[in-house]
């Protein structure tokens, strides 16, 4: 094993874009021409209509907060877990009143805090397989009773 390889094992990976501006231009050009995001959003809505309560949400690598705003409109309190620095900033921005943790969910200490509705949309294949399973119960460990936890990589 050399030194790039010792250092990639024991260095935290970034989900962070070599080349943000590019990367934001070729996101936007897939939303603009995809309708994925519309469905997502008409599934998990009808979701989110059918809870119990609807106090709390948790997003769980809001990116942007392009699912994350429209869905936060339902709920009283929404927080976000988002590992991106430059994501988490401009999330912020454009939602200062969310409470906004800039770490990986696998870090992240929410206390004993529990959630009506979690959401983790695209985020499991940044997470090594073989940490799927403890990644969910950690998830499930703070989703209130009568709550949905929805994670996703294609449209629900």
């Amino acid at each position: 094993m050399d030194v790039n390889d010792e250092e990639r094992l024991t260095k935290p990976s970034s989900v962070e874009m070599e080349e943000d501006a590019e990367y934001r231009r070729q996101l936007n050009l897939f939303v603009q021409s995809s309708t994925e995001k519309g469905i997502e959003l008409f599934k998990i809505g009808e979701i989110v209509a059918g809870l119990p309560r609807r106090r709390s949400f948790l997003d769980i690598g809001a990116g942007g907060g392009d699912l994350t705003i429209p869905i936060s409109q339902s709920f009283d309190e929404t927080i976000v877990v988002e590992p991106n620095e430059k994501q988490a900033r401009f999330l912020s921005r454009r939602s200062p009143h969310f409470r906004i943790y800039n770490d990986f969910w696998e870090k992240v200490d929410l206390t004993s805090k529990h959630y009506d509705f979690i959401l983790c949309s695209h985020v499991l294949y940044y997470i090594e397989e073989g940490k799927w399973l403890t990644t969910i119960e950690k998830m499930y460990a703070h989703l209130d009773r009568g709550g949905v936890l929805l994670s996703s990589s294609n449209p629900p």
